[in-house]
């Protein structure tokens, strides 16, 4: 993607408008904005410094394709497709340190971020969150500046938040803080403009956790607030309208002094109950068979699923990047990377447990990324609410049994191409440019995730749920053949290892150590190679530092991203 070079000015300019900027000051007459002038002016009684005007203009949507498209973010990060996001744009204090994005603020200990506003319209699911997103790190590439996207703690999610009542459309003040005395002044003041004490949050950020001076120079973390939604009730893609007007002020409060009154670090919620969705696997091999069996005429290749990313607590001590992992989902993603083409025997079956129907989530959801940047292009949920525009999965599985299957409710089978053609349960991956779409050489992943379990309010756990599985069905595979898969020779060796190839096209080979506890003992030259034309043979030569078997990998691809694996056991036998 050719970038260019733009000033600060007109990079937060343009910002503002992929963000979603809502148009104009809204009158001073709204009841809500009275409410949070009131706030800020009993605040500023009180000595603290209140930045923001009591206006609608600093929510905004969070639009991360529109961000990576236009040159302004260096990443999608994964987005949900069709989940939409709002942060909050947060006034910086004088002098501070400037941000590389304009949803990206500093604080202090005794600081806080404060949300005066209504909560989302009636919707399956919505939360507020702060995330770490840059944390200084001296002499880490040219900014100083590690990535980790990771939160800060449990979300509050519309199980856990207080509105005093029922979850939607509910005005409710919630402040973003790790200091005592600077909550308790907001929450004094929100009461004497007219807010219940049953309306009153606190995000507590673990002061523990925060690196940060009064100074906000560049050395202090820098953060951002996430809102997420989804599955609005009444069939929208934007909860009516809420998406582009939230109608959420944003003030930034400073006490008058410079001393700190931590916050203990809260207790987490836990994640699981120890009911697992284990009971279903007979029903889910049962699936596999009968769609390996509609599609028999076609190669069938079967795509791993793992755990996604780090949760935030391990990658915020591992500093790595946990891409916004929210503590009320467990995310899945393949390890292999595929190309769709317009070939209709190449297609994607995505199968497995719902796990919505499985009550180990409230809502489940599918996404096709492109494996660069991690851009969502195209997703699927588990249910709709009535919504044309999304593309559910609810009992897809009954298409491939014939009969009353007791299980089939609880299952699901989604067909990913590039052409439904009007086929059921069908999910189509359009082809075009940044933010329309993905090209037809673009490698893609699919990303999964199951949101809050009902009975925790906290995302389910890992170790409880079947994992989402995928075939890839294309035409023309390549083929790998060993003319032996167990290698013997003696200690120190070497042992040379052969394969044969056929393809179509031309192909790439990796070799990899299979399991851990043979990494640190194997040298493998070379590890990796071409073999053009797609016919042909390679070769390695493999080195043991110690006698015993080394189990290796051996992984071919085309140019359509199309594999092959085999295992093979290379064996230094002592003299």
């Amino acid at each position: 993607m050719k970038r260019t070079s733009i000033s600060k000015t007109v990079l937060v300019a343009i910002s503002l408008l992929l963000l979603g900027t809502s148009t104009g000051y809204p009158q001073t007459q709204d009841p809500l904005l009275s409410k949070a002038a009131a706030i800020k002016k009993y605040l500023e009684k009180m000595g603290y410094q209140v930045l923001g005007r009591p206006s609608y203009h600093r929510y905004v949507e969070l639009d991360f394709t529109k961000l990576y498209c236009a040159g302004i973010s260096d990443s999608c990060n994964g987005n949900n497709y069709n989940a939409p996001y709002l942060t909050a744009i947060v006034p910086p204090l004088p002098g501070q340190a400037d941000t590389p994005l304009p949803f990206l603020f500093r604080i202090r200990r005794n600081e806080a971020v404060v949300l005066i506003g209504p909560t989302p319209p009636p919707c399956d699911y919505y939360s507020y969150v702060c995330f770490l997103f840059n944390r200084h790190d001296e002499g880490w590439g040219p900014t100083n500046a590690h990535r980790l996207f990771a939160s800060f703690g449990d979300n509050l999610n519309r199980f856990v938040i207080k509105t005093g009542g029922t979850d939607f459309n509910k005005d409710i003040v919630l402040a973003f803080t790790s200091d005592m005395l600077t909550d308790k002044a907001i929450r004094a003041a929100s009461v004497r403009a007219g807010f219940s004490k049953e309306v009153l949050n606190t995000y507590v950020i673990p002061s523990a956790l925060l690196k940060t001076n009064n100074a906000l120079d560049e050395t202090t973390d820098q953060l951002v607030i996430g809102q997420r939604t989804a599955l609005w009730r009444d069939g929208t893609s934007d909860g009516g309208g809420y998406i582009e007007n939230p109608k959420v002020v944003v003030f930034r409060v400073t006490p008058p002094h410079t001393f700190h009154s931590p916050f203990r670090t809260p207790r987490e919620r836990v994640r699981g109950t120890g009911r697992t969705e284990f009971d279903l696997l007979p029903a889910v091999d049962r699936l596999k068979k009968a769609i390996l069996k509609r599609y028999s005429n076609t190669s069938a290749q079967e795509l791993i699923t793992a755990q996604w990313s780090e949760v935030s607590p391990l990658a915020l001590q591992k500093m790595t990047n946990a891409v916004g992992e929210s503590s009320d989902a467990a995310y899945m993603l393949t390890n292999q990377f595929f190309k769709l083409s317009n070939d209709p025997d190449d297609f994607l079956i995505v199968y497995g447990v719902n796990h919505h129907r499985s009550r180990k989530a409230t809502y489940h959801n599918i996404n096709i990324y492109q494996a660069y940047k991690y851009c969502g292009v195209a997703s699927a949920f588990d249910h709709c609410n009535g919504n044309s525009e999304c593309t559910s999965f609810e009992d897809s599985a009954r298409e491939y049994f014939s009969g009353d299957f007791k299980d089939s409710d609880q299952l699901y089978a989604l067909k990913v191409a590039r052409k439904c053609n009007g086929e059921p349960y069908c999910l189509e991956v359009p082809t075009g440019e940044c933010g329309q779409g993905t090209g037809l050489n673009e490698e893609l992943m699919v990303g999964f995730r199951a949101y809050v379990e009902p009975k925790t309010s906290a995302g389910p756990a890992y170790t409880e749920l079947i994992l989402d599985r995928v075939i890839h069905f294309t035409p023309s595979p390549p083929s790998l053949h060993l003319d032996s898969n167990n290698i013997e020779v003696d200690y120190p060796g070497p042992a040379t290892v052969s394969f044969n190839v056929s393809a179509t096209s031309t192909v790439s080979w990796e070799v990899k150590v299979e399991y851990p506890d043979d990494v640190s003992g194997a040298t493998i030259k070379p590890n990796q190679g071409v073999i053009k034309g797609g016919n042909g043979t390679g070769t390695f030569i493999l080195k043991g530092d110690n006698a015993g078997s080394y189990h290796l990998t051996i992984t071919v691809k085309d140019q359509q991203s199309r594999f092959a694996s085999t295992e093979a056991i290379v064996t230094l036998k002592k003299p």
